[in-house]
């Protein structure tokens, strides 16, 4: 009996043995799977990552080359800067730029860690964007105005201005229209949520043309609380216009905007200035043709950029806007004071008065 019993002990001592052994093996095959899988997902971030940095050198790359050629347009390595086939600017730009080759057997450009193969393959540049987004600042002198030609590759025939990107709450208060049609009141006490826009068309003829020939048309818009988005034709723009503005922002976050119509580019060049009134604001510009947007050329760049480590990839896309699109923001402008200035004449007996106010 008594050994019967040490024998039954002895294989449930063996059995709890297995069942220890198993269990902390699977516990511990667990934890090294957790580990691999946390190292690996580790591992793809940091290629990820670096392919991701590697693109953004490639748009840094197509800054520079785009910079080249706004310097010197006769260069001869500008005939490639928008090649739409990869690997893009990067053949005409190689020695003008002194990129640096990749390893034997890689192609596109090395950047970052060599050792492993970090570097941008392909980079599209293209002088047409869908588009055209800016921040006006009343208080700032190369901010407070924006002025770029009206170009598309396609026909147009009306331009979308829209105003006023903010992160307030839906259901904003704008004035009432009958309000706007009649107000005009000072900076100080200026409570609406958006700024007025001051929309000015300027168009000449296509080819040559004298000074009486070109033509400007300047308009105030104001926002309203309803009403849809007020449509005029370019030639009947009266110095006050009226637009509805949402408390629902549009898909690019913009709530107040205005359709100008009329435009006939096969006949005339126009370009347009905004500038904010009373706030500053951010505005957007679009072309269509009819109820179909169409891109804009010279109003910015669209660079397509592929990155890429070891075997990892990525692709970014940026929108630039140049900084040297044809603008007036040097010139004279005048707020609510306007401008003053006095003239004498030499050799008067009586002094004359300074008839400009003292700022």
């Amino acid at each position: 009996m008594y050994k019967r019993e040490g024998l039954q002990r002895g294989f449930v001592s063996i059995l709890t043995v297995l069942l220890f052994t198993v269990l902390t093996s699977v516990v511990a095959v667990s934890f090294m799977r957790v580990v691999y899988q946390s190292q690996r997902e580790s591992i793809n971030a940091d290629l990820s990552n670096g392919a991701y940095d590697a693109a953004q050198a490639g748009i840094a790359g197509a800054k520079r080359a785009i910079e080249v050629c706004k310097a010197n347009p006769s260069n001869p390595a500008c005939t490639g800067l928008l090649n739409t086939s990869c690997p893009g600017f990067i053949s005409a730009f190689q020695t003008e730029l002194a990129l640096t080759t990749p390893p034997s057997g890689s192609n596109g450009v090395q950047v970052g860690d060599e050792s492993a193969n970090q570097r941008y393959t392909c980079v599209t540049i293209s002088d047409e964007i869908s588009t055209y987004i800016a921040t006006l600042d009343v208080s700032s002198a190369d901010k407070r105005t924006t002025f770029l030609p009206l170009r598309a590759s396609a026909p147009f025939d009306r331009v979308k201005v829209s105003w006023f990107k903010s992160t307030q709450p839906s259901g904003t208060a704008f004035p009432a229209s009958a309000t706007v049609a009649t107000d005009n009141r000072p900076v100080p006490n200026w409570t609406w949520p958006s700024a007025a826009v001051r929309m000015k068309i300027i168009d000449t003829p296509i080819g040559s043309f004298n000074g009486s020939q070109v033509d400007s048309r300047s308009s105030f818009i104001f926002p309203q609380s309803s009403g849809a988005a007020t449509l005029s034709n370019y030639t009947s723009l009266s110095s006050r216009n009226t637009s509805g503005c949402s408390a629902s922002p549009d898909p690019d976050g913009f709530r107040c905007s205005v359709t100008v119509t009329g435009l006939n580019p096969g006949a005339q060049s126009y370009y347009l200035q905004l500038s904010p009134l009373y706030a500053n604001t951010d505005v957007k510009v679009e072309l269509y043709n009819g109820a179909n947007k169409v891109r804009m050329k010279e109003a910015g760049y669209t660079i397509d950029s592929t990155g890429v480590v070891a075997d990892t990839y990525r692709r970014v896309q940026a929108t630039l806007v140049p900084d040297n699109v044809v603008s007036p923001t040097s010139a004279v402008q005048a707020g609510s004071g306007g401008i003053c200035k006095d003239f004498y004449v030499s050799g008067g007996t009586t002094p004359m008065a300074d008839l400009c106010p003292t700022p």
